[in-house]
Order: C-alpha cells, then structure tokens, then sequence
C-alpha cells in the first residue's frame, strides 16, 4: 500500500468495517456500542453485517456458533470473534488493565486443520543464521489458503512429532496466518522410514551447522559468507560500535547485496564513487525515486565521495571494534576487549582453540566453542584474510598478556577433554606431574594411578588417548598452548595505572564522546562499567546526568566532571 503514485494504491483491493468512534465533534453518541454501530451505518459508514447482540452465556455461544458455521464462506479469514459490553457507561465503570479493555474479550476458533504428505525436509536459513527445519508439503488447502510448507519450529519440535519424510500429517494455519505440522498419522506412516537428522552443513554456504549448548537453536557458521546472512553482517560491521563507516546504512546495504556488488565486508574496500552512484541510480529506477535533477543530468556525487572516505578510515581501527564487527556468535563489545586484552593481536585470537580460550575471563566452554569454530570455517577465513589485504591495520596489538602463564598448563587440557571420573584434583595433579602432553602419555595409566589418579579415572584417560580423532585434538590444542605460553612476555608486564579502578560514566560530555572515553580508560586498565555499586571507584557525570548520579550520591561515591576525565587520561598521556 505504500506506493510513490497513489494510483497504484488505489488499485489495491482495500477495505474496512467501521467498529468503534475515535472521537466526534458537535454531536452525541448514543448509550450503547451496537446503537453507535448502527448510526455509523446510517451515515454511510461500512459495518459488518455480521455483527450482533446477545444475552448471558448461552446467547455468546449461540453468536459465537452461528458465525463460525459462515467462517467458511466469508470473503475474508476470520480467526474468531470478540465480545464487547455493549452499554458504554458500564464499559467506563470497569475500565482497562494496563491497554486491554476489562469489558471486551476474543474468542478464537480451533485453528483449521488438513492432512496431507511430508515430500521432503528442508533447512532454511535466516538472516542472523537459524536453522529451521521445514517440511515440504503435497498442495492442501487449509482455511481457503493452498499450503506448500509448513514450520517444524526446529530440531527438538521434529523430534518430538517425530516427523519423517513420507508420513502422513495433519496441518494447521498457527493463529490462522503460519502453517505448521500439528501430528503425524502414525497408521498411515509407509515401511522404511527413518528419523530426520539436522543436516551437518548449511545449503547456502556450505559452513558447518552448530547448535548452541543447551539451546533449541542451530545455527550456520558461515556468518561472513553465508548469503542468507550478507545484510545482516555488512549492517553490522558497518555499524558505528564496529568498523563505524559513516553512512552505509540500510538502503545502502540491500541495494549494494541486491545488485550482487558486494558478496562479504571485504568487497566494501574495493568500492569506488563510480560504483556506488551507480548503485543508487540502480535503487532509485527500482523503487522509481528518481530526483528531477538526475534526469536532468544532475548527478550529486558529494555522498558518495564521504562514503568511500568513510570505509577508507575504517581501515585504521582497533582489534576489540574488528572481532566484535566480525559477527561472531555470542561475541559482543566486552567479550571481543577480552579477547583483545589477553591474547593482543588477531593473529593469536585466531589460533587458539577452545580448550585454551575457556581459561580467559567470562569466556566459558560455548563461548569458546563459537570462536574457534567462526574461525575454523575456511569461508571466515579467507573473507579475514581478505580484508587484511585490503589494508586493515591495529594499532593496539600487544604481547599476549604476562597473567595467562598462572592459567595455562596440562590440567586446562585434560578439563577440556571432560574425561568421565577425572576430574579437577586428579587433572592438577597430572598437571604438576607431567610438563608435556608427550610425557603424560609415555608415563602411561599405571604411573598415573601411581600418581594418585583414581583407577577408574585413569582407565578412562588412557581410553580417551587411545582414540586417534582425540589424540590428534588434545595436540593441536597442546601445541597452540605451547606456542601462546613462548609468545607471552620474559617478565611479568608492569600493572596499567588503572587496573583495578572501575568507573561509570553518564550524561552527556560535551569533549569526549562516551565509547571514546570508555576507550581510553580501557587502555589505562580500568574497567567501565554501566551501573554504580560499591566497588565503584567513581563516576563521570555529564549533562543530564541522572539516576546513576543519584545512586553515585546515595552510596557516596565520588563524582568528577568532564573536566576531571580530560585531566584524569592528561596524567596517563591519553587526554584528547
């Protein structure tokens, strides 16, 4: 309905049943809603014919009944009826909850329901990368709609219906809009059958499907590369907390996908002003927006030249704003700092695996797992290298940090491996026992049990060693550990002058923006945190200030001004 030429919408086959009054100037209503629905029809308003009155319990059942036996054959779908006290006095007496009326209420109808033939289960993927499985259908028409698919929600739903390709099912119209298989006939399920498996590989990409620990939800991996994700991942790497290029916006980004100019965010660097006015003159013929200057020859190319310039600074970041940009799951703003602070430059966040990433501060086991996976995908990696090329540069790479050598060791290792019965004391133990991996396994399980490993425990390891596909991880993940502990600083790195200080900083500053500020103490060591408590340190407050200044006030926290902040970072050669 939203159409430039206001003669396309009135090609539109819009229509609407009048139902109540707004408001009404130089007149009177009457006392009831049917007798105002009444004088809207008199008026010449359109009003349902359908609608009615009705007494008591037994009168809405019979309304309710004689409607639902016209569903059918209405010119338009209908998923129930509502009932309204009709007397307006009373409708005021009783009033609302929260937006909801107390004196109206739906009635839905069941929801129609058709059987027909599973011929296949497909995956489709969304733009942040959910798979859902969907069943594809033999036609049926439910509700007067033909339905070709139907949502099985995801791997758990399918399992639980336990639906297979070639059963019989029943499906409904969920709220009467979105097909879903309701059940399956078992009594006409055919021989031969079988269980239905999550594909292990996206049908987009190709990227591994991986499922979130303790979650309904599988996802691809393929966030950088996968087409079903490419807006998403080019509006998020643009983003301003990202690589914050100035001026790619929505538009911007469907267009540029849409005509096929821009595959990964690596393809954004190799754009010139020629390529995107093209791009707009394109965008513009499609939704027929052309302005009366371009036909006249007109071309505005100022736009184009501040967003090639943008995407040209974007080139000078910082390794936290980069591994957040990348869209990896479950990696947000704080998560990618900790990446950055600990291992301190994207060639080491690269390499290290899970078993070694789960030892740093609030990363644990699914976190850790999403990482090395993302970059465990060829697709994900080629596009990094790709815009490394492109000439991408940090100027925050460090050393890994000194402390990671109090939290690496053979025990991190064997805790990864979560063998059954070894657990925490007898993984330390092999662990001050052992320097290597190599000399934890040529001492063998019955040195470990002279050791004091549990019988059963180091039964289990020397199983778990035995297996080749976890010999093999157990020393890739040893040799990347290896080659992070050589990578660390001889000696312990001196503290930050912040370290251990943690901040708050509100309202509005009128110097420094508030991510700038939040950078910059970072760097310094201190943590900025978005709410005051007692371990605040202080707080920052500028222009309207609010609630965190009271609870700064009522804790007796100090509080500085702007002013404190600029010479706070002047001290530590950072200010402005």
């Amino acid at each position: 309905l939203r159409q430039l030429d206001p003669a396309v919408t009135a090609k539109r086959p819009l229509a609407f049943f009048a139902y109540a009054v707004g408001r009404i100037d130089d007149g009177d209503l009457p006392d009831t809603h049917s007798a105002t629905l009444r004088k809207l029809r008199e008026w010449g308003f359109p009003v349902s014919p359908e609608v009615g009155t009705a007494k008591g319990f037994d009168g809405l059942i019979a309304y309710f009944r004689k409607v639902g036996a016209k569903r059918d054959s209405l010119p338009y779908d209908i998923d129930g009826v509502v009932y309204k006290l009709d007397d307006y006095e009373g409708q005021e007496e009783m009033g609302f909850v929260s937006r909801a009326p107390r004196w109206a209420i739906a009635h839905k109808y069941p929801a129609q329901e058709q059987m027909t033939t599973v011929e296949a289960i497909e995956i489709q993927i969304g733009r942040t990368g959910a798979a859902t499985p969907v069943a594809r259908l033999t036609p049926v028409s439910v509700g007067g709609v033909t339905v070709t698919n139907a949502t099985l929600h995801n791997a758990d739903q399918v399992a639980r219906l336990d639906v297979r390709v070639g059963d019989t099912v029943i499906v409904r119209r969920a709220g009467d809009v979105i097909p879903e298989v309701a059940r399956v006939v078992d009594e006409h399920r055919p021989a031969g059958t079988v269980p239905w498996q999550m594909p292990s590989a996206c049908p987009v990409c190709g990227s591994e499907i991986i499922r979130e620990e303790g979650a309904a939800a599988y996802r691809c991996s393929g966030g950088l590369v996968c087409a079903a994700q490419r807006k998403e991942a080019l509006i998020h790497f643009a983003s301003r907390r990202a690589m914050d290029i100035d001026g790619l916006g929505d538009r911007f980004v469907d267009a540029l996908v849409e005509f096929d100019m821009v595959k990964t965010p690596a393809d954004l660097y190799g754009l010139t002003v020629e390529r995107f006015i093209d791009m707009k003159r394109r965008a513009d013929e499609r939704d027929g927006t052309t302005p009366e200057t371009v036909k006249q020859g007109k071309v505005a190319t100022k736009w184009a030249e501040n967003l090639v310039d943008a995407i040209e600074a974007s080139k000078h970041s910082t390794l936290p704003r980069f591994l957040f940009g990348l869209g990896i799951m479950h990696i947000g703003e704080s998560t990618a700092k900790t990446l950055a602070t600990w291992l301190g430059s994207l060639a080491m966040v690269r390499r290290t695996p899970a078993p070694v990433l789960r030892v740093l501060p609030d990363i644990g086991d699914e976190v850790a797992t999403s990482i090395a996976a993302f970059f465990g995908q060829e697709g994900n990696e080629a596009v990094v290298d790709a815009l490394l090329a492109a000439g991408i540069r940090f100027a925050d790479e460090s050393a890994p940090s000194a402390k990671l050598r109090d939290k690496l060791g053979l025990d991190v290792l064997l805790d990864s491996a979560k063998v059954s019965k070894l657990g925490p004391k007898s993984t330390a133990l092999l662990g001050k026992q052992y320097a290597s991996l190599e000399a934890l396994i040529v001492a063998g399980e019955h040195q470990w049990i002279i050791a004091g490993v549990p019988q059963a425990a180091a039964s289990n390891l020397s199983a778990y060693l035995a297996d080749p596909g976890h010999a093999a991880d157990l020393a890739r993940s040893d040799w990347a550990m290896r080659a992070l502990l050589d990578a660390l600083p001889a000696r312990s790195a001196a503290a930050l002058p912040l370290e251990g200080h943690t901040y708050v900083i509100t309202g509005t500053m009128e110097t420094l923006k508030r991510d700038d500020a939040t950078e910059r103490l970072e760097a310094l060591g201190a943590k900025v945190a978005g709410s005051v408590s007692k371990k605040t340190t202080g707080v920052f407050a500028g222009e309207a200030a609010g609630s965190k200044l009271d609870k700064a006030n009522e804790l007796g926290i100090p509080v500085h001004t702007e002013a404190d902040l600029i010479a706070l970072l002047g001290e530590h050669g950072v200010a402005p």
